[in-house]
């Protein structure tokens, strides 16, 4: 967890001029269709989805939600290496980061940048800044939140 770093420490990281050439997808470990543009936004927000039924299914229950700093245009506009990230547990900001870092997490494997986001959760959890959610809470939460993108897709 180098390169993603709890919420109150500085930013620090470095750029890559072009992505790295052999990146792994899940979509292609978990048996999917491979895409035939590889995708870093699907790549990471299918990892953070993945995380939390992992975390459901130890009896850790999060609502974690992934963030593009600019919205999610910005992976146009910027670029995979330059865009800027945050991840958050049931709203509360746990890490953030950049593309570059996440293109190198996923030059390595798969999962990895999935691994990064467990150990921000963990991290977080441990001292003492999630709440405890129960079972019925978070079906309650996620929900809402199946709810509120349904509200957004049918507006754009």
């Amino acid at each position: 967890m180098q390169n993603v770093i709890p919420f109150d420490k500085p930013l620090d990281m470095m750029h890559l001029l072009l992505p790295p050439p052999n990146l792994h997808s899940l979509e292609k470990v978990n048996g999917g269709s491979w895409p035939y543009k590889w995708d870093l936004k699907r790549e990471m927000n299918m990892s953070v989805e993945m995380l939390e039924k992992q975390l459901v299914a130890e009896g850790m229950p999060h609502i974690l939600q992934l963030y593009f700093d600019g919205g999610e245009e910005s992976f146009h506009r910027l670029g995979w290496s330059r865009v800027s990230w945050t991840l958050t547990a049931d709203g509360v900001d746990v890490a953030r980061g950049q593309g570059d870092f996440v293109l190198r997490c996923f030059e390595r494997s798969a999962t990895e940048f999935r691994d990064v986001c467990r150990q921000a959760v963990q991290q977080a959890w441990e001292r003492g800044e999630l709440p405890v959610l129960n079972e019925r809470a978070y079906r309650l939460l996620a929900s809402m939140r199946r709810i509120l993108r349904r509200e957004l897709d049918a507006r754009l």
